[in-house]
């Protein structure tokens, strides 16, 4: 699939700001079933910094105003072609190590509510098609 992408974010301020920096997460991640073409991130009156990969494999990139300025605009434009994987995230060049979202912490221990969600999906065929069940079930 081929989808074309335009998007603004505008910021407007009560009184004009001295300076506006931001890193934008804007451009779409690359991996086996989606790639884009064409991207293109503007700011209004803005100057493009230095950019990076993240330990998650998204790419960062830093941008600044210099005001005074009461109104700045984010567009994003260009086309992102898909193609169907089944749910099987390949080729994505995350940093971080899967088992590191695997921990088990007071913030990501699952409560009733949540066991109860789990335990309403039944008779998946393989670990894949229980993921795609629990995804239907959310």
């Amino acid at each position: 699939m081929k989808l074309g992408i335009l998007h603004e974010t505008v910021y407007r301020y009560d009184h004009p700001i001295r300076n506006f920096v931001q890193s934008l997460r804007l451009t779409p991640s690359v991996f086996e079933g989606q790639k884009a073409h064409d991207w293109r991130i503007e700011v209004s009156g803005g100057v493009k910094g230095p950019s990076f990969r993240d330990g998650a494999g998204d790419w960062i990139e830093g941008w600044a105003v210099r005001g005074p300025a009461q109104e700045v605009i984010v567009k994003i434009a260009g086309r992102v072609e898909t193609r169907d994987t089944a749910g099987v995230l390949r080729g994505h060049r995350e940093m971080i190590h899967p088992m590191a979202y695997l921990r088990d912490t007071g913030t990501t221990r699952a409560d009733d509510r949540l066991r109860q969600l789990a335990d309403s999906v039944t008779e998946a065929a393989d670990n894949l098609d229980l993921a795609h069940r629990l995804s239907a079930a959310v």
